[in-house]
């Protein structure tokens, strides 16, 4: 029955509600995208810069020549993501902030391709389900929190999946799938060429083509671009290849395989310090597994691009580890994130209802939540207190400078300076990344050791005589505490005529004023 208005006589009825229109694929991938970016990049310039970001500082603020020179002796496997941080400068100008800015970025751009890439194999709840699970685990909070490359790596190794299974499954006529399969072979090229490692999520991708050929779930005629571009994208990438193992002694670093490997693979590869995420994180992946394998007909490519992604880089590094050299460490795997938050999802979307599968989201956020505290603690990378040594220098030159000014007695030509000692861990740099990394800090500050334009990723540092100290009234010393030629240093200032005045001991660096009349 219809409400008339007695002076108008219009129908007053209540209109009747539209139908609620679901979100495009495009714009939940979008939303979740956003809500991952703001997540990860929440807090994360909190944390000190530390030495794997100082390298990328220290390679990416330097001219566009001297990047091609350092590149073509070290880190050529970094060689397009220093440029494009280096175009990335120019644009915005340089901060510990705006260095973590890109990863924060591709964090997000990774969640949403992996939402597109699981409603396109299963459904749109388990998209949404996995892309919950993705942003949860604290390795993916740590890479797009990290002004390094494995972000953006991960973002590029999403859309060469994506890509690949659009280009095997598409229904369009042979101009639509030959465009698929030139997007996957630039996309998949171009992932190589910012970070070497990616090209084992080619060979998992490989396995997984080879494993539904032979369970006849894949048309000869559709996969047979796939080999082709394979073809084309290891010999365009072979030259990176050689230039990289030519430079293999960068990776000296790491340590052959040992009894704490199993622990790196099951708990540091994807949950870092975050041991009772990785234990019901693992036995849930462990019931993805069993779940996906007894679907397997029902979503063949799903299950072959997850299993294959997940176990064939791991495995593919950890052999190579034992027969060739030492290759393996636990993040360079970040890549294969998506494929362990399917997983998990796999298992929290089979519970029975709603109610239960909420709570079991509500449980892995809980379970991320203090990894990702924590990784937002001011030392949190790797104890580095950079940002607090860069601080203090800063506050402490200002107040310096103000006494000296209004002092009768200072030199007019009087300058302040800044000794460099050696860093923590890593015997071939200095602690002049600190500067580096924090460059206003030490802004007005002469760099009284350093020695020539580097040769490589470090500058190093001259010897340091009394001659050296000529004309200046206050030096700063920073050295890492563990630092064996103090009493060196020392002498060498007491010899230059200067005292002791300030001492300040940090988690890790040492920092001395030397002041003379």
């Amino acid at each position: 029955m219809t409400a008339l208005d007695e002076r108008t006589g219009l129908d007053r009825s209540p209109a009747p509600l539209a139908p609620r229109r679901p979100l495009r694929s495009w714009q939940l991938a979008s939303l979740l995208g956003l809500i991952a970016a703001v997540v990860t990049g929440a807090f994360s310039w909190v944390p000190s810069l530390w030495y794997d970001e100082g390298a990328t500082v220290t390679a990416t603020t330097r001219d566009v020549d001297a990047l091609g020179v350092l590149v073509s002796r070290v880190d050529v496997v970094h060689a397009l993501y220093y440029w494009l941080m280096h175009q990335w400068f120019d644009l915005v100008g340089y901060s510990a902030v705006a260095l973590r800015v890109p990863s924060i970025l591709a964090a997000g751009v990774a969640v949403a391709l992996t939402v597109l890439l699981v409603e396109r194999l299963a459904t749109r709840r388990l998209a949404v389900i996995t892309a919950v699970v993705l942003i949860a685990i604290p390795r993916f909070s740590w890479a797009g929190g990290e002004g390094r490359s494995y972000a953006l790596g991960l973002a590029l190794a999403t859309l060469s999946t994506l890509l690949l299974v659009l280009a095997i499954e598409s229904g369009r006529a042979e101009a639509g799938r030959r465009v698929l399969w030139t997007a996957f072979a630039v996309v998949t090229g171009l992932s190589i060429v910012l970070y070497l490692y990616l090209v084992l999520l080619l060979a998992a991708q490989a396995v997984a083509v080879v494993t539904l050929l032979a369970a006849r779930r894949l048309a000869p005629r559709r996969a047979a671009p796939f080999a082709l571009v394979t073809a084309a994208v290891l010999l365009a990438t072979a030259p990176l290849l050689v230039v990289a193992e030519s430079q293999k002694g960068q990776v000296g670093w790491i340590h052959p395989l040992d009894a704490t490997t199993p622990h790196a693979v099951l708990v540091t590869q994807f949950f870092p310090k975050a041991a009772p995420f990785a234990l019901i994180g693992g036995l849930a992946a462990v019931v993805g597994i069993a779940l996906l394998l007894r679907a397997h007909r029902a979503r063949p490519v799903l299950v072959a691009m997850t299993l294959a992604t997940l176990v064939v880089p791991t495995l593919a590094l950890l052999v190579a580890t034992v027969v060739i050299t030492p290759l393996y460490s636990p993040r360079y795997l970040t890549f294969s994130l998506p494929a362990l938050a399917i997983l998990i999802a796999v298992a929290i979307d089979a519970l029975p209802r709603r109610a239960v599968r909420i709570v079991a989201l509500l449980a892995v956020l809980a379970l991320a939540a203090p990894p990702w505290v924590a990784q937002r603690m001011p030392e949190a990378k790797q104890h580095s207190d950079w940002s607090q040594v860069a601080a203090y220098v800063e506050s402490e030159s200002r107040e310096l400078a103000s006494e000296e000014s209004t002092s009768p007695g200072t030199p007019v030509d009087a300058q302040a300076g800044v000794v460099w000692g050696g860093l923590r861990e890593h015997p071939t740099s200095t602690s002049r990344v600190i500067a580096q990394s924090y460059p206003a800090s030490f802004a007005g500050l002469d760099d009284i050791n350093a020695a020539g334009p580097p040769r490589g990723l470090w500058q190093k540092n001259t010897r340091l005589t009394p001659d050296s100290l000529d004309g200046y009234r206050s030096v700063w010393y920073v050295v890492s505490n563990h630092s064996l030629t103090q009493d060196e240093k020392f002498t060498v200032f007491a010899e230059a005529g200067f005292a002791l005045a300030q001492t300040e001991h940090f988690s890790r660096t040492d920092v001395y004023l030397f002041t003379r009349d």
